[in-house]
């Protein structure tokens, strides 16, 4: 089968159990009616970054499964998280504040590939996704779980293709000579440089770690929420630079306005 060039967004909301049997148990609506926001919600603004053709949306029931394809796939997917993150975070508080229980979520990003599977014995054919990318992101996602005040997590990948389309750097190949360096000074130099990398991105680099039922350490970052402010400078330029390689600036500011 055709292998897909994609990036895979992976959103996933906390207490979704609990939660639904509380308010299930009490005939109270309100709890769908927010799921029923936060997942329209994100189809909608992938539909705003990219287009229908160029990205695939699934639910999952306690969140849900976004692929975007073709040109671009990493800035849009970025792009995605980065606004969306914003967007259910607002949500979340105002459904605490509202109901008086937990709610909270966990986005895991990367890039990789996949292929399509077309289910043709149906009145209307069935179109659905298969590959590794996928199981990484959601293990990734998986992970915010794990460090305080993080909600949302990039892969190895992503993170490679995003700095060499934003900034020229091989980010791999960099960190490879900084870990292989034998000169001090030069491998703080290395680091230092990684770091102020990592800063631009709005993220700060974890670890290598083990994700059951991925074959190799990998290297995650998690959002920074010193830098992740409207308001702040290192955000508003990445969130400009995304946004003006897919010519979408004028939307994005928009929908920033909005939130």
């Amino acid at each position: 089968m055709k292998q897909i060039d994609a990036s895979a967004a992976i959103f996933d909301l906390r207490n979704f159990t609990d939660n639904f049997s509380f308010f299930s148990a009490k005939n109270d609506d309100r709890f769908n009616k927010f799921v029923e926001k936060i997942c329209s919600a994100g189809n909608d603004l992938a539909l705003n970054i990219s287009d229908e053709k160029d990205f695939y949306f699934n639910s999952t029931g306690d969140g849900f499964l976004i692929l975007f394809f073709s040109e671009n796939h990493f800035i849009k997917c970025y792009l995605w998280g980065l606004l969306f993150n914003y967007f259910a975070k607002e949500e979340c508080k105002k459904f605490c504040k509202i109901t008086e229980k937990e709610m909270s979520f966990g986005i895991g990003i990367e890039s990789g590939s996949v292929e399509q599977i077309i289910i043709k014995d149906n009145p209307n054919p069935i179109y659905t996704y298969l590959g590794n990318v996928i199981n990484v992101a959601s293990r990734i996602e998986s992970t915010t779980k794990t460090f305080a005040r993080t909600t949302l997590i990039i892969g190895d990948e992503i993170n490679q293709l995003l700095v060499k389309e934003l900034y020229g750097i091989n980010y791999q190949s960099g960190r490879r000579d900084a870990y292989n360096s034998y000169n001090e000074e030069n491998t703080n130099k290395k680091y230092n440089f990684l770091n102020e990398t990592n800063q631009k991105m709005l993220v700060n680099y974890i670890a290598r770690i083990i994700l059951k039922g991925v074959n190799k350490p990998l290297s995650i970052y998690r959002l920074s929420p010193h830098f992740f402010k409207k308001n702040h400078k290192v955000f508003k330029r990445l969130i400009n630079d995304l946004s003006k390689i897919i010519g979408k600036e004028n939307f994005v500011k928009d929908y920033l306005s909005k939130i």
